[in-house]
């Protein structure tokens, strides 16, 4: 596989969503497909690219939900 590890574990995106009334709701997409297809620096790059636009779909859904833990861009670094 193109992560390196041979587990066989496929990489999946995931996310949960504050909803009305205290409740949540969690998505879980399909596995990405992981598997080899040529060389393995365009793999881990297809695969990659993969991951990053399912995680657009899911912070499109409520953008206002979307949350980092830790400084992201050199503007946060400035604010702190």
């Amino acid at each position: 596989d193109v992560t390196g590890v041979q587990t066989c574990a496929l990489p999946i995106s995931v996310a949960v969503y504050f909803e009305p009334g205290g409740m949540h709701r969690g998505v879980v997409e399909a596995p990405v497909p992981a598997t080899r297809e040529g060389r393995l620096r365009e793999d881990v790059a297809r695969v990659t690219q993969e991951i990053a636009h399912r995680f657009e779909g899911l912070i499109r859904r409520a953008p206002e939900q979307w949350h980092v833990m830790q400084p992201n861009w050199p503007s946060d670094l400035e604010d702190a």
